[in-house]
């Protein structure tokens, strides 16, 4: 009777495709066992993908070295601490700029906002100013009123327009 794959056949054909720099899918995991329903594989796949953190926190977020000597290992993850220091730094400096960045902008949106609402302001007021001076100019030149309620069509005694 054959028998069917395990859990760890899937972790360990998981292993294996991210040692050889390849994301295991179901596809390729199948491919790497030669057998294995993709039911089966996405089951036991998906607890090697859940259990991956926990496996890279208790590593440090360091692949062990099986073949390596222990000076070379301890070397490779001092490089590693270095390099993550930096890789760090680096990052933290472009969100700096890039937040930085961001400010500048946000003030000059807001001097921008700034000087459109006291041109609107001024605009206003410009109209305001004017208004009086046109009620005035209208009724020198006989012209009726700019206020409402007042002219004739406001009275009642406009004439209907004539048909034709």
């Amino acid at each position: 009777m054959a028998r069917g794959i395990t859990e760890q056949d899937v972790h360990q054909a998981a292993y294996d495709l991210v040692i050889a720099g390849e994301r295991p899918t179901v596809e390729r995991i199948r491919a790497h066992l030669g057998t294995g329903s993709p039911n089966t594989v996405i089951r036991h796949l998906d607890s090697w993908w859940l259990a991956l953190a926990t496996r890279l926190g208790e590593e440090g977020g360091k692949a062990p070295l099986p073949d390596a000597p222990a000076a070379l290992a301890r070397l490779a993850g001092e490089w590693w601490d270095v390099a993550m220091r930096e890789a760090t730094d680096h990052a933290a400096a472009r969100l700096a700029d890039a937040h930085a960045a961001l400010a500048a902008e946000r003030t000059a949106l807001d001097d921008r906002e700034r000087l459109r609402v006291d041109e609107f302001e001024r605009m206003e007021a410009d109209i305001v100013a004017a208004q009086p001076g046109a009620k005035r100019r209208a009724r020198a030149c006989g012209g009726e009123s700019l206020s409402r309620g007042s002219g004739p069509r406001a009275s009642g005694n406009a004439r209907p327009a004539e048909r034709t």
